[in-house]
Order: C-alpha cells, then sequence, then structure tokens
C-alpha cells in the first residue's frame, strides 16, 4: 500500500509518495504553458485550465484499490485580485479563433471582418469563473459584437454564455445562450436607446458569482440573471465579431477583479 499525497495551493503544485516528494512546479506560468503546448496536450486546448472541478480516479486496465481518501479546502489566495487583461501594446495572453482579424490599434483592440466574413473569438489565455470586468467599448460601424464568459472554444465553435454588444434595437448588455437555450434574459429597447452612446465610447461592467449575473451599461444595471447551468461552468472570457461583414468594434481598458 502506497501512501500519496498531492497538494494544490492556489497553482503550486506538491506531489508526494511515501513521504518524499518526487514532483513540483507552479500551474498557468509561461513555462507551465510552454511544457503544456510541446507535448500531447497540445490537442486539448482547454486540459488544465480550470482552477475548480471534480476529483477523479483513474485506471489503466490493471485493479487498483483506494482508501483513507481525505480532502481538505485551502483557501482561495486569489479572491480581490486585480487583472488587466490588455496591456494596451499588444495580444499576449489572449487567442484568436479563426480568420476575422484582431489588431492593436492606438491602446484599443480592434475587432474587424476578414475577407471570410465569419465569426471570431478573441479569447483570454486563463479561465475566469468568479469575477467583476469593467472595459470599454466603440462600435465604429453597426456591427455586431459581444463578450463572452466562462466560455471553451473549438475553432470558431463556441460553447458558453454572451453579453451582447450589438446594434441598437438588439439588447446591449442582454445574455444569450451559444448553444441550446438562445436569450436568457434582455433588457427593453427603450432602456438601451436611453443609455447608449452611438459611434462613443460606452462603460460595460459584468460581474459573475457563482450562478449570478449582472450587467450595467454607461453605470445603469441592465439585467440581472440567475442560472444554475451559468453557476457550474468555468472558462475563458472571448471577445466575439459577428458574421456577415462591415463590422469594426473597438474594446479597451479591460480590467478584471476575482472574487
Amino acid at each position: 500500500m502506497e501512501l500519496f499525497s498531492l497538494v494544490f495551493d492556489n497553482g503550486h503544485v506538491q506531489h508526494w509518495l511515501n513521504g518524499k516528494k518526487i514532483v513540483e512546479f507552479d500551474a498557468w506560468t509561461k513555462d507551465w504553458f510552454s511544457l503544456k503546448n510541446s507535448g500531447k496536450w497540445t490537442m486539448a486546448p482547454e486540459y488544465g485550465l480550470s482552477e475548480t472541478g471534480y476529483i477523479s480516479l483513474q485506471d489503466h486496465g490493471s485493479k487498483v484499490w483506494f482508501r483513507n481518501m481525505i480532502i481538505k479546502e485551502l483557501p482561495n489566495k486569489k479572491k480581490s485580485q486585480k487583472v488587466q487583461l490588455f496591456n494596451g501594446k499588444d495580444l499576449s495572453n489572449w487567442i484568436n479563433y479563426g480568420k476575422e482579424l484582431w489588431y492593436v490599434d492606438n491602446g484599443t483592440i480592434v475587432c474587424e471582418n476578414g475577407p471570410e466574413k465569419g465569426y471570431g473569438y478573441l479569447g483570454t489565455r486563463d479561465y475566469y469563473k468568479n469575477f467583476d470586468l469593467s472595459l470599454k467599448f466603440m462600435q465604429e460601424t453597426d456591427g455586431n459584437s459581444g463578450v463572452f464568459f466562462r466560455s471553451t472554444c473549438e475553432g470558431t465553435t463556441i460553447s458558453g454564455w454572451q453579453c451582447e454588444v450589438a446594434p441598437m434595437g438588439n439588447h446591449t448588455g442582454s445574455i444569450y445562450e451559444s448553444y441550446g437555450r438562445g436569450w436568457l434574459i434582455q433588457n427593453t429597447p427603450d432602456k438601451e436607446k436611453m443609455l447608449k452612446k452611438v459611434g462613443e465610447w460606452n462603460d460595460m461592467r459584468i460581474k459573475v458569482v457563482g450562478n449570478e449575473v449582472t450587467t450595467w451599461l454607461n453605470g445603469v444595471q441592465m439585467i440581472h440573471l440567475i442560472d444554475d447551468k451559468i453557476g457550474q461552468a468555468n472558462g475563458r472570457i472571448c471577445l466575439q465579431i459577428h458574421d456577415n461583414g462591415g463590422i469594426k468594434v473597438r474594446y479597451k481598458d479591460l480590467v478584471l477583479t476575482r472574487l
């Protein structure tokens, strides 16, 4: 019978076997991502990113016995940590899904349709589950964009939830599910028309804690949603560009606080 101990302390990992430490590393560092993307997990981009989840036992075809399993939950040291998602200079720590155009211009992230005029996403390298995100957006054309959260991508197929950034009257600040249920909650066109600034910078805030989502547009609450399916999920934050062409939207000042 072997004595096994695994310590996962806010990303710092230690593996002990019979009182001897055999592995130690830090998850989600630059070196960690480099190693992950150089081996067999290259084809599994979502592998190892979630900070929460199930604990599973595994075998490789032979009998194995487990006993005396004890779990102690460690305190979350990342609460209230502020993260600057965009450094104003380049798209490091972001991933481009698709062939649409994402680039930096004058300290802003620009999303613009390419020749294929398809869907595209720009996703954070890291996962963010509970957070309070503030950002600014400006639609240079009357195009459809949005901010996805707790989302995963396979190419341009996304699974998750979107806080809408859309032409006037199309529910900016409302929540859309990318698969299955569609619109989960919508604000009224009159409220959007009263608050949204056309061709100017707008302030958006998205707060996601457990199964609750709240959004604000220019300081006014747009929606509040309680949804258990959202509460069970985890994933990236992704900016979206819609298909059909003619879209150009800018984002800046993306600041997230972990909760």
